[in-house]
């Protein structure tokens, strides 16, 4: 069995709407890097490294936040932050959604997996 001390729970699932500003939390004070991997790719992509900042125009890093500016569907995928020895801090998924109707029901589904994931993982 697994102790609730030895899991890592720094994984996020959420949704934007397209053309929406999105704001993560994620530049922490060690967080190294930010990469992005998009749906339709297996690759990682450096979308902010430290000391050198934002590597695309449509990004800014404010105050902690990771802020894309006018969200799209390339947009979409996961970034995860890597700490100096390359270990994953934080984990999350985006999704693009087209509506307030379809968010509501993406956010109710992101939910009810979040919560058979904790349980899941609390009791394995």
């Amino acid at each position: 069995m697994i102790t609730s001390g030895s899991i890592n729970l720094n994984m996020y699932e959420i949704s934007v709407k397209i053309g929406e500003e999105l704001k993560l939390d994620v530049l922490l004070s060690d967080a190294d890097k930010v990469q992005h991997q998009s749906r339709r790719s297996k690759k990682w992509k450096e979308v902010w490294k430290r000391g050198h900042g934002v590597q695309n125009h449509q990004l800014d890093d404010r105050d902690g936040n990771l802020t894309i500016n006018n969200f799209t569907a390339n947009d979409s995928g996961t970034y995860r932050v890597l700490g100096s020895a390359g270990e994953i801090l934080i984990t999350v998924t985006v999704e693009a959604v087209k509506n307030k109707k379809e968010r509501e029901e993406k956010h109710v589904n992101i939910l009810l997996h979040q919560n058979t994931c904790n349980t899941i993982c609390m009791y394995t």
